[in-house]
């Protein structure tokens, strides 16, 4: 009997470590680096000093590690184990030591239930970083996957209000849109002091893709995190196909390379036994999912939610050879978010897209904005083009009727002395939030010249005048105040 030569520890543990650091250093820093960018917005962080200066510094990391990804390649090489597990550290970490607890009001017991059910879902993308290629794997991603959705809607339902501007104007636009007002022409009601609530700084699909939600479920946030979890979810399902393809040597005649060759995948190298180095490909769609600021973006009803699953399933339609569901995805995001026009040089030269279904993308967005832009020209520019700079909210007075007509009754009984003390003390408030301004009396009329509108049905937005000039002095025609409640 012959007997296998021993194995040194040194030689055992340099092989291990191999194992944990295989892969590519570019894609280790660009998938370091965008966890950075990602996390930068918890709590806003980047809006300080030492936040722009560390996302700048991830931007150019992410664009030399770009640069040096493999030029000429067609299949890069993966992240390395290591540098996956760090990334959904620093996931855990940021979910731990910022949780988004702070820029809500009526916060219940599942806003932190959802955390710690996120939390869970980003520990068992960790432990998929060791666990070898099976069934037992596969099956704890698609748990990971369902755990990061329930925690969404734990974050939303635990999240009554969240301070934002955001949120009420996105609630205000999905049902105003509906009983076909203009959103880029309306002015919105529950807007904290100090905040944008007279313009709509967003595209069309921000308003339109979170309709069934509001109408169904009453808040836009529950369709923008199932956007978010659908992008999640293509991750997930197109990494166990690239698992499955890259295991089937095992069971076969054909080679395990051969096999792979076949089948590539960025994430799966062909040198890679079936049942040796796991595939870093399943713990990548679960950090998808559960990157530092989701519950935020989340909780806070940011349209990057929207944007981030569209381009994430336009990247998967891609590799799965659908380019033509790939540029409506693309459309999506463009049609979302202004800022997504500065990817398109990135997404042109994007194998299996190209230059024209880039620009097939955009005529798809624009499509969808141009009703409003031949509506008003002027307030779609003013809203979703132009700057809007700081401290140049309109001052206005909006005077809503509580709804029930006992409610109705109780507020005309008040008598115009106390309406009028009503409307003078909303207006000096809004002059402090705004910040160095006080109400012009030749922009704000009196509260006789409002109009208190007659109650509607439930579920019903309520039309108010809006009093005051528009934006830089110039009159503008009575807009709709809605509020976020209805």
């Amino acid at each position: 009997m012959i007997e296998a030569p021993a194995t040194s520890a040194p030689a055992v543990s340099s092989r291990r470590l191999r194992a944990w650091t295989a892969g590519s250093r570019p894609a280790d820093l660009l998938l370091l680096a965008a966890a950075v960018i990602a996390g930068s917005v918890t709590r806003h962080a980047v809006y300080s000093r030492p936040g722009v200066v560390i996302l700048a510094t991830a931007v150019l990391i992410a664009a030399a590690a770009m640069r040096a990804w493999a030029p000429g390649s067609t299949r890069p090489a993966g992240p390395s184990r290591a540098a996956v597990l760090a990334a959904l550290g620093l996931a855990a970490l940021v979910q731990i030591i910022k949780p988004p607890y702070l820029n809500v009001a009526g916060a219940t017991w599942l806003l932190r239930a959802g955390v710690l059910t996120c939390l869970a879902a980003t520990v068992a993308g960790a432990v998929l970083v060791a666990l070898p290629v099976s069934r037992w794997a596969v099956a704890t991603c698609w748990a990971a996957v369902a755990g990061t959705g329930v925690g969404y809607l734990l974050v939303v339902r635990g999240s009554t209000r969240p301070l934002i501007d955001v949120w009420a104007i996105l609630q205000g636009a999905s049902l105003g849109v509906v009983h076909g007002h203009n959103p880029y022409d309306m002015v919105f009601t529950g807007v904290p002091a100090g905040q944008v609530n007279d313009y709509f700084n967003y595209l069309p699909v921000t308003f339109l893709l979170p309709v069934p939600a509001r109408l169904a479920l009453g808040d836009v946030r529950y369709a923008e995190a199932a956007a978010l979890l659908a992008g999640m979810v293509a991750l997930t399902g197109w990494a166990v196909h690239s698992v499955n393809a890259g295991g089937r040597g095992g069971a076969t005649d054909i080679s395990t390379k051969q096999c792979r060759a076949a089948h590539p995948s960025p994430t799966i190298s062909a040198d890679d036994p079936p049942r040796g180095r796991p595939p870093v490909a399943l713990p990548l769609a679960v950090l998808a999912g559960v990157l530092p600021g989701a519950l935020y973006d989340v909780q806070q009803a940011w349209n990057e939610t929207i944007v981030a699953g569209a381009l994430v399933g336009a990247a998967v339609l891609l590799a799965a050879r659908r380019p033509g569901w790939a540029v409506a995805c693309l459309a999506v995001a463009l049609g979302t978010k202004q800022h997504v026009a500065l990817l398109l040089p990135l997404w042109a030269c994007w194998p299996g897209l190209g230059p024209r279904r880039a620009a097939a993308g955009v005529a798809g967005a624009g499509l969808v904005a141009l009703p409003w832009l031949v509506a008003d020209p002027g307030r779609f520019w003013a809203g979703a083009v132009l700057p809007r700079p700081a401290g140049a909210g309109r001052l206005a007075v909006a005077v809503a009727a509580p709804a029930g007509p006992a409610a109705h009754a109780r507020v005309a009984g008040r008598g115009a002395g106390r309406l009028r003390a009503r409307a003078a003390l909303g207006a000096a408030h809004a002059g402090r939030a705004a910040g160095r301004q006080r109400p012009d009396p030749g922009r704000v009329r009196s509260p006789e010249q409002a109009e208190l509108p007659q109650p509607m049905a439930a579920g019903r937005p309520t039309p108010h005048r809006r009093l005051g000039a528009g934006r830089r002095g110039r009159p503008r025609r009575a807009g709709h105040s809605f509020s976020i409640g209805a």
